[in-house]
């Protein structure tokens, strides 16, 4: 009885669902490669999410032979059931050698169906995918260069030096006149001024009185 009403219940979900509900939850719905020769060959994981209000198959296609899409860790394997929120990642791959130098477009396409195995499609999204490959690098413009007027630059005159050396010639040594004195000779005839004083004549009479003058002298300071 409880099984049946479990299927009861998903049969009229599944009908609710496919009436306007979203399954598919894409991590990006555009991929863009550039690729030059030599490079390692493009490779991304896609996050497909379960958005629905219960689990669905979901179930993964390209139509380029230049991508390849698997469900991760299982190559070959491109459907997957997933649970309600649940999330798996898918690899798309690139395989760009086998192809022109020029710009290729493609497409990888999700769809949700219904788990029971009506195979009722409850969803479908689709992923852009563009490879570029050796494409031309543009060229950069160049700006025209600011030109900035300057005043002009005022020129300085040095004097010009010479690096051969002049020789000086030494200065002239005035001569200065010698300090000795002209002795000029006198037009007199010098004469010789004697300075002999003449002796002083001493009459006889004085010299008695001061021998007189002695003796008294004497005496009086020999008994005074």
């Amino acid at each position: 009885m409880e099984t049946l009403l479990a299927k009861i219940s998903l049969f009229f979900s599944l009908i609710l669902g496919s009436l306007g509900s979203a399954y598919i939850g894409l991590d990006t719905t555009s991929l863009n490669f550039d690729f030059r020769t030599g490079d390692s060959e493009p490779v991304y994981w896609l996050a497909v999410t379960n958005r629905g209000p219960q689990k669905a198959r979901f179930s993964l296609t390209d139509d380029a032979d230049w991508i390849t899409v698997y469900r991760e860790t299982q190559p070959g394997v491109t459907a997957a059931e997933i649970n309600q929120t649940g999330t798996i990642a898918f690899v798309v791959e690139i395989h760009p050698r086998q192809l022109a130098d020029g710009s290729h477009r493609g497409r990888v396409t999700i769809k949700a169906f219904n788990p029971l195995g009506y195979e009722e499609e409850l969803d479908s999204r689709e992923v852009s995918v563009t490879l570029n490959k050796n494409l031309p690098i543009p060229a950069l413009t160049t700006l025209p260069a600011a030109t900035l007027a300057l005043p002009p630059t005022p020129s300085l005159l040095l004097p010009e030096i010479s690096l051969t050396p002049k020789i000086l010639a030494p200065p002239k040594v005035k001569s200065v006149p010698s300090a000795t004195p002209t002795v000029r000779e006198s037009p007199v005839p010098f004469k010789a001024i004697s300075t002999k004083t003449p002796a002083s004549k001493t009459s006889p009479i004085l010299q008695r009185e001061a021998i007189f003058q002695t003796i008294i002298h004497f005496f009086r300071n020999l008994f005074f």
